[in-house]
C-alpha cells in the first residue's frame, strides 16, 4: 500500500485556511447583500404566518414534526453538501453550512402547515408528494437560475 504524504495536521491547516476563506468570501458577497435580506426574509416570514395559523390545540404534535422533519433536512442537506452535490454562494450566515433559510423556514414550515390540515394518511402522502414536486422542479431550478444554489 502507497504511503500518503498527507497527515491529520496538513488536512487541519487546509480546513483552517478554506474556513477563513470562505469567511471572508461571506462578509465581502452575502452579508447585507439582496439575496442576504431575501433569504433572512424567507426565513423568517414562514415562521410568523405559521405563528398566526397554527393550530393551538395540537402545537406540540406539529412542533414535534416540524423537529423531525428539521433533523431529516439538515442532515441530506448536509450529507449533499459534504459530497459535493451541490453548494450554496449566499447563506445567512458562515457558522452553518447549508441554506438555512430554505431548510428551517419555508420547507418546515410548508410541511407543518400539510401536517397540520391533512390529517389523514392519503391526503397527507399526496399532498407531501405535491409540495415535493413543486420544490424539485420548480423551486429548485428557480433558485439555481438565480444563483442561490450551485
Amino acid at each position: 500500500m502507497k504511503k500518503s504524504n498527507l497527515n491529520y495536521e496538513y488536512i487541519n491547516r487546509l480546513q483552517t485556511e478554506w474556513k477563513e476563506l470562505e469567511t471572508q468570501y461571506w462578509l465581502e458577497y452575502n452579508l447585507f447583500s439582496i439575496q442576504w435580506w431575501f433569504l433572512l426574509l424567507v426565513l423568517i416570514l414562514p415562521w410568523v404566518l405559521w405563528s398566526k395559523y397554527v393550530e393551538r390545540k395540537r402545537i406540540k404534535e406539529i412542533l414535534l414534526f416540524g423537529a423531525l422533519l428539521s433533523m431529516l433536512v439538515g442532515l441530506l442537506d448536509e450529507l449533499g453538501i459534504s459530497l459535493n452535490l451541490w453548494a450554496y454562494p449566499y447563506q445567512l450566515t458562515n457558522l452553518i453550512p447549508g441554506l438555512v433559510a430554505i431548510d428551517y423556514g419555508i420547507i418546515i414550515v410548508a410541511h407543518m402547515f400539510i401536517y397540520q390540515y391533512f390529517r389523514e394518511w392519503k391526503s397527507f402522502i399526496i399532498t407531501n408528494m405535491i409540495l415535493a414536486a413543486i420544490f424539485a422542479f420548480i423551486a429548485e431550478p428557480i433558485t439555481v437560475r438565480i444563483a442561490f444554489i450551485n
